[in-house]
């Protein structure tokens, strides 16, 4: 028995789309040395006995930046003495931006020595890419919660 073959070859152009799922941005640590001011009590509602946060409502839209987001305002309180993760949830194109680092979606801090005043004010921004309620998890060094921020959008 005595094997033939044949062969024929059809070149077809043929497109190979390659993607790479964004690399996610690392958590921002969060230095005592950041802080603006320090205070005696928390200048606004406290979350899980950890941070300090304002509903800020913006009547006036931030311009956007180069990328696209619009940068808004928000201050944050933390008490000292305490290991602090503030992670945004929603939405899921948000980001933190506070002190030198780099915007993220999750921000770590502490623990700082304890001072006699126990809050340190940060001031940074929010980024969206437009109006939202924006679902926040923060994490004391000893309970979880979340709390949601209407900034430029109802909640």
């Amino acid at each position: 028995m005595k094997l033939i073959s044949f062969g024929f070859a059809l070149l077809l152009p043929v497109t190979v789309l390659v993607t790479t799922a964004a690399a996610k941005p690392k958590p921002a640590n969060i230095s005592c040395w950041n802080f603006t001011d320090r205070l005696d009590t928390a200048p606004f509602r406290v979350v899980a006995d950890a941070v300090s946060v304002e509903s800020i409502t913006s009547e006036q839209l931030p311009k956007k930046t180069a990328d696209g987001y619009r940068r808004f305002k928000q201050p944050l309180g933390f008490r000292t003495g305490q290991t602090i993760t503030v992670r945004i949830l929603k939405p899921s194109s948000a980001r933190l931006s506070y002190g030198s680092a780099a915007a993220t979606e999750e921000l770590r801090y502490g623990p700082c020595e304890e001072t006699a005043k126990p809050w340190g004010i940060l001031i940074g921004s929010i980024d969206l890419k437009s109006p939202a309620c924006v679902t926040l998890q923060v994490s004391g060094s000893e309970r979880t919660e979340k709390v949601r921020l209407p900034i430029g959008a109802k909640c």
